[in-house]
């Protein structure tokens, strides 16, 4: 598998990508999905990066995120 590095993000940067400012869910809620294997995350040197189309996938598989 190849990882596209361009699109990879940080979790500030994601949680503004995926959700408008009046309902987005806090870092800790993100840390928290992370570590629950809830959304798919990238580990690169200590530092830990989102692919954002990956991440809305899984969330509204989940439905977490519905469709508007």
């Amino acid at each position: 598998m190849q990882l596209d590095t361009e699109k990879l993000v940080t979790s500030r940067k994601l949680l503004e990508l995926l959700f408008a400012p009046d309902c987005r869910p806090s870092l800790r809620s993100l840390k928290r999905w992370k570590t629950a294997r809830i959304i798919p995350h990238y580990k690169i040197g200590h530092r830990v990066y989102y692919d954002p189309d990956k991440v809305r996938e899984k969330l509204a598989r989940k439905n977490y995120i519905r469709d508007i």
